[in-house]
């Protein structure tokens, strides 16, 4: 496994007027599904990037958060793990909050913290892989709470460490806690730390929870052992649950938004989609299909009009939403991770590369490219 080596932001070049402030508060951007609109940062022609700066930290795996103007990750400098805050224009060290002591890796993974950091009512909130969750303020990286899982949850550590990145919704905090009596789930205020909710028996290994909206209900949707289970962010209540199989695999899938009431989430190597349907009191869900097309992959695929682009391994493809057909796939530019931003696909590819593509059922179409690392990581691309 590859790491995280260094916090890179990559300015776009653009002579185009002031655009409107957009932030990526999330490892999955501000909706929670990878994508984010409406920036304009692609109404131009021959758009191309630059590396605008580039600073050393060490390795790790997590994202890069970004809010107020502040870039937010964790990483290692081999006496210790951190989060730290870093001006988003200039890369200038803005706070640093030691997490622990090093992380080591185990079975060959890179040392250092493999949550990913996450910014809400102005906190950064990191989870460290013993389990500890730290509550920071973004100002100036002061202690506001702290809350260990095991204590708190009887919360058991899967073998990598704690790697599930929590997610806001509202006032709440939803982490995958894996506690034993109802605390596998659990939602906690994001202001205090208190326990508001929480719910279910299942082990966890290496999910994280998702919010969206389905069936018109905005819900947490999370997979934790062998059951999918759909509930209400604010109070936790169970909207609906599907139970899979019992030889099936999924310990790093975690649940995808892809439009019209559907997710995705990785079982067993491929795509599985399912639809949640009803009102609230009586929603049901139901797996529509499983495909090939998409799997063998850390990276989360991102949706836009009708169709579904990640990859399968390295390979990256175009899924037809509605029944899982593949409509192309391209070597190019390979890699580990994709986001949409204004309709383009925005990867970190292979060989250390930033590429952006339309997202285009017609092919892959790329538009700008820039040598940013010197080899690959298993994160993404964030935008702000």
């Amino acid at each position: 496994m590859r790491s995280l080596l260094r916090l890179v932001p990559i300015a776009l070049l653009l002579c185009a007027p002031a655009l409107a402030a957009t932030d990526w508060p999330h490892l999955r951007g501000p909706s929670f599904d990878g994508r984010i609109a409406g920036t304009g940062v692609f109404d131009l022609e021959d758009v191309g990037l630059e590396t605008a700066w580039r600073v050393p930290l060490g390795s790790g795996y997590s994202g890069i958060a970004v809010a107020e103007g502040r870039a937010v990750t964790s990483f290692t400098d081999g006496d210790g793990d951190w989060v730290g805050a870093f001006d988003a224009a200039s890369g200038e060290s803005i706070w640093r909050h030691r997490l622990g002591d090093v992380f080591v890796g185990q079975d060959g993974s890179d040392d250092g913290p493999l949550s990913s950091p996450v910014i809400a009512a102005g906190h950064v909130f990191a989870l460290t892989p013993r389990g500890e969750l730290v509550a920071l303020r973004l100002k100036d990286g002061k202690l506001a709470w702290t809350k260990g899982l095991a204590d708190e949850f009887g919360s058991e550590a899967p073998h990598f460490g704690f790697t599930t990145t929590p997610v806001p919704a509202g006032d709440v905090l939803v982490l995958m806690a894996g506690g034993a009596e109802g605390k596998t789930i659990v939602g906690l205020d994001v202001r205090t730390g208190k326990t508001v909710w929480s719910h279910g028996d299942q082990k966890v290994d290496y999910q994280s929870p998702a919010v969206m909206t389905l069936a018109g209900k905005q819900q947490v949707v999370a997979l934790a052992g062998k059951k999918i289970t759909g509930l209400s962010a604010d109070k936790g209540e169970l909207l609906w649950e599907h139970a899979l199989g019992e030889q099936e695999r999924s310990g790093s899938a975690n649940p995808t938004f892809i439009g019209e009431n559907r997710f995705l989430i990785g079982i067993s190597g491929d795509a599985a989609v399912f639809r949640v349907t009803g009102s609230q009191g009586s929603m049901k869900v139901e797996e529509l299909y499983r495909s090939k097309v998409l799997g063998n992959t850390y990276a989360k695929p991102v949706y836009h009009d009708g169709h579904v682009y990640g990859f399968r391994g390295k390979v990256l493809n175009c899924m037809r939403a509605e029944d899982g057909e593949r409509v192309w796939r391209s070597r190019e530019p390979g890699g580990e991770g994709v986001i949409l931003v204004d309709g383009h696909l925005v990867m970190f590819a292979s060989r250390g590369n930033v590429v952006v593509a339309e997202a285009s059922p017609e092919g892959y179409r790329e538009t700008a490219r820039v040598r940013a690392l010197d080899g690959s990581s298993l994160t993404w691309p964030s935008f702000a």
